[in-house]
């Protein structure tokens, strides 16, 4: 959307170290897989090796590291789909490619533009490639590599208000020393204004296997994420960083599944949360057959994380049993869980 003038950010949150902690889910889980396999079950069942992520101290934190590092996959996305946005709007497909120029160091990062029916305005069957090339996007020295897609499927521009629907694809590698941490996905996205100054944008995957995000390191999954809603609102007028986020769906973190539940906004400023609270559910919802749950799963203990913002930056996440009793307490920072 013409106007954003958000900071582009590293779509990179879990490569290194980070990688490391949240990859240990596997141990704390007591898993050995590495993602789910449901080759071989009937239709309509969930395989036996899929399980409730059933919540308690030891793993609250390595549930809530997963949580966040999803949104801020989105949040991530959505910077880098304003810019390829505002890129179009503001630019004559003869010109394509475009250097945009989102490498600090080292690298290349060109967005091309196929003008389907010739006519040098974003419409229905135009679609744009961003291609990483060994970008180094925050400085850190890590290697982007990969492309984001987007496919123009509806458009309404003027009069107010705007919006435009997309098919998106991301494949990103992103190399950090010795480990390679890759983002795939396929979901859908809106995104309109009514104004020109507030934007929303809507993040879905319906229940199909082309629809939703993976995430591994080292070619092993670390997590799942699909059958989900993520609605972004932002306004220019807050500045950079500023921002809700409303983030539903399911996750399934190397054969343990988890959701996380719809609720109000979350507020995040200078791209952490600073108000309102995330409920992460040890069960499916809603039931997902993309992620080997068409029934959902049958041994949750009915535990239950509460990842509350507390302002600053900090973050207590508290673990309740089914019977809502808190059965412990943990306080943390929004950028430690996303370490």
């Amino acid at each position: 959307m013409k106007g954003s003038n958000h900071r582009l950010k590293s779509l990179l949150r879990i490569t290194g170290s980070g990688a490391v902690m949240i990859f240990g889910i596997l141990s704390i889980l007591g898993s050995g897989g590495g993602g789910s396999d449901v080759s071989g079950t009937p239709s309509g069942a969930t395989p036996s090796s899929i399980k409730a992520f059933n919540f308690n101290a030891g793993n609250t934190t390595a549930a809530a590291q997963v949580a966040a590092s999803t949104m801020a996959f989105f949040s991530d996305f959505s910077t880098l789909g304003e810019t390829i946005l505002t890129t179009l709007a503001a630019s004559d497909p003869a010109n394509s490619p475009f250097d945009l120029a989102l490498c600090m160091n080292t690298g290349t990062s060109k967005l091309s533009w196929i003008d389907g029916d010739q006519s040098g305005d974003m419409s229905i069957g135009d679609s744009a490639t961003l291609q990483f090339t060994n970008c180094d996007l925050d400085g850190s020295g890590a290697s982007t590599t990969g492309t984001a897609k987007l496919g123009v499927t509806s458009v309404n521009t003027d009069p107010l208000p705007n919006s435009v629907g997309l098919n998106v694809a991301v494949n990103v590698a992103i190399t950090d020393t010795s480990d390679t941490t890759t983002y795939v996905a396929n979901f859908a996205e809106t995104s309109s204004t009514t104004d020109n100054t507030s934007f929303t944008n809507v993040y879905t995957a319906n229940d199909t296997s082309a629809q939703h995000l993976t995430v591994a390191k080292n070619g092993s999954t670390l997590y799942e994420f699909g059958c989900f809603n993520v609605t972004k609102s932002f306004s220019l007028a807050d500045g950079s960083g500023t921002y809700k986020l409303q983030p539903s769906g399911v996750i399934n973190a190397t054969d343990a599944i988890m959701s996380l539940a719809g609720g109000p906004e979350l507020s995040f400023i200078s791209d952490q949360m600073e108000a309102g609270t995330k409920r992460l559910l040890s069960l499916s919802v809603p039931e997902c057959a993309t992620l080997g749950v068409p029934n959902g799963v049958s041994d949750s203990d009915g535990s239950y994380i509460d990842m509350e913002a507390l302002g600053g930056g900090n973050v207590r996440l508290h673990t309740f049993d089914a019977s809502n009793a808190e059965q412990s307490t943990i306080d943390t920072t929004w950028d430690a869980l996303l370490i």
